[in-house]
């Protein structure tokens, strides 16, 4: 098994374990992987992870959250022996997480339309 934060192998058997050290596991949420991209290259959208409820609150971005959370009050609508007294709790937030999602995959976006239009600055060594 391999940390992960920073992809090391694990020294223990126990399955449980998920970070090689305190340090990657205070650090799970601030681990980006960065890379040079060209001068004319635009940003990339990334595709959110499909991940269970509680590896999304635990791990996962915003969107990923609200998509687990969604996925998992769907599934229990759909269920045939979902009690008739919870159906429409759970559609009116079913409806509440679809509407949260489109919001947060909006404002991805227009981040994303910022991202863009961002100018680098001339470099001056002498500011160093």
């Amino acid at each position: 098994m391999k940390c992960s934060t920073c992809g090391k192998p694990l020294n223990s058997s126990d399955r449980r374990r998920r970070y090689c050290s305190a340090k990657c596991r205070d650090n799970k949420g601030k681990h980006r992987h960065l890379r040079a991209v060209e001068p004319d290259e635009p940003p990339s959208a990334l595709e959110p992870r499909t991940l269970a409820v509680d590896e999304a609150a635990r791990d996962g971005s915003d969107l990923e959250l609200l998509m687990a959370m969604r996925d998992r009050v769907a599934e229990t609508v759909a269920d045939p022996n979902c009690p008739p007294r919870d159906l429409a709790a759970l559609t009116r937030r079913l409806e509440e997480l679809r509407k949260q999602i489109a919001a947060e995959r909006l404002r991805l976006k227009e981040e994303l339309a910022d991202a863009e239009a961002v100018d680098d600055e001339t470099w001056d060594e002498a500011s160093i």
